[in-house]
């Protein structure tokens, strides 16, 4: 019981003490791969260590006795024997619910937001044929809409699309900086973790690491996408396009990824800093940092729930 003590405190420190210590790591805000590492990692060993806690709770049955049945009954008939009859039934019910319950919810937002996006993604596509203008100057769609707007839908097809106030609204040299920048997101697949964090986010609600996630995801995809693009764009016409799309304050699909998303003014900073590219050291202290989060609470558990498997499979 003490083992599961310890990584539901751990889970809590992770979940309510992360984000701010998340925010005041120095390398992170120049650096968003490795922010998006550590916040992953963050949020997979908060919910790692919930099933965690609940094995260690039932971890006291050491021995199979084949006259009480199966793996269920005898952990339930050890766990009555160490707390009592009450005491271990709330306890099972416990350590089911830790391990049951957080899984069955994440495969269930997983679903339900694939299903989602699919239909949303669709529906939005058969729009683009309809009321959209193939621009094959630019390959994009031209959606006729004053709101300067630029998002990309990703998917088979790839489809980026641009509103005419889009093109009224900057140059010509910004408009194609913005349109590689939605590349970038097609080309990194930022949908997905876009999506993960947004089903990681509804499988506990409440907890401040897991709410904060698709947001902060969410501006670092943007932020990796203007690095990206800067690559072959020069940086300050991303800026601009930024800046453009944020004082017009339009927001693109629920299923999209727009130029316009994400913090534009620690965006524009990111862009026009001369960040120094990040030493070797602190990236290999960075990722073993994450690993041994993400590993804690699953070497916790191991042993033990080795040792239930064991029981189960072979009595």
């Amino acid at each position: 019981m003490t083992a599961a003590v310890a990584l539901l405190a751990f889970a809590l420190a992770l979940g309510w003490a992360a984000p701010r210590l998340l925010a005041r790591l120095p390398h992170l805000d120049a650096h968003p791969r490795l922010a998006l590492t550590a916040w992953f990692t963050s949020a997979a060993a908060f919910l790692l260590a919930l099933p965690a806690a609940g094995v260690m709770m039932v971890y006291p049955m050491t021995r199979y006795d084949f006259n009480r049945g199966g793996i269920v009954e005898n952990c339930l008939a050890a766990l009555r024997d160490l707390y009592g009859p009450t005491g271990g039934t709330v306890v099972a019910a416990v350590s089911a619910a830790l391990v049951v319950v957080p899984a069955a919810r994440f495969a269930t937002s997983l679903a339900a937001a694939a299903a989602t996006s699919r239909t949303t993604s669709r529906s939005h596509r058969r729009w683009l044929d309809r009321a959209a203008d193939w621009d094959p100057a630019l390959g994009v769609h031209v959606v006729p809409d004053g709101r300067p707007a630029a998002y990309c839908l990703p998917g088979a097809d790839r489809q980026i699309a641009v509103t005419s106030g889009a093109i009224d609204a900057v140059d010509t040299a910004s408009l194609r900086a913005v349109i590689a920048h939605e590349r970038a997101h097609l080309g990194g697949h930022h949908h997905l973790p876009a999506g993960l964090a947004q089903t990681i986010a509804d499988t506990v609600p409440g907890v401040p690491l897991l709410a904060r996630l698709p947001e902060r995801v969410g501006h670092l995809l943007e932020r990796c996408a203007d690095d990206v693009a800067s690559r072959t764009v020069p940086a300050r016409d991303i800026a601009r396009g930024i800046v453009a799309f944020a004082e017009a304050g339009v927001t693109a699909p629920r299923t999209a990824l727009s130029a316009g998303g994400g913090l534009a003014v620690s965006r524009v900073r990111h862009l026009v800093a001369d960040t120094r590219k990040l030493g070797r050291r602190t990236a290999l202290v960075a990722t073993a940092a994450s690993a041994l989060v993400l590993a804690f609470p699953v070497a916790l558990a191991a042993s033990p729930a080795a040792k239930l498997i064991e029981l189960s499979c072979f009595p």
